[in-house]
């Protein structure tokens, strides 16, 4: 049980730094002017509301277009989710580490 224990939580505290890794490194990224630019404005933004523009004018759009313009609505989406998800699951690891390393250490010298 000992062995297992140890490597579930050892497991876990890797992901945590992964987790932990990839949230710094997006923030590096929010913070960037360029990101701002071509992401944040153009992406989010912009081009967001050039989609709910054209999507305003549904009766003028054929199915195909219109199946088209759901879509990129949809991945600007997913990719605002993807970025939130990074942000959350970064913020729960920075919370949690420490307290698995607590318990990894109480562990190790519980069978010593």
């Amino acid at each position: 049980m000992h062995n297992s224990q140890v490597s579930a939580i050892e497991a876990s505290i890797e992901q945590y730094k992964k987790d932990i890794a990839l949230k710094d490194a997006l923030e590096l990224l929010e913070k960037n002017v360029y990101f701002q630019e071509v992401i944040v404005k153009g992406f989010f933004v912009d081009k967001a509301v050039q989609l709910v523009r054209q999507k305003a004018e549904w009766a003028n759009q054929p199915p195909d277009k219109q199946a088209g313009i759901i879509r990129q609505l949809d991945g600007i989406g997913t990719l605002y989710e993807f970025f939130k998800q990074i942000k959350q699951d970064g913020e729960i690891a920075e919370r949690s580490i420490d307290s698995d390393r607590d318990t990894l250490t109480e562990v190790l010298t519980q069978n010593l």
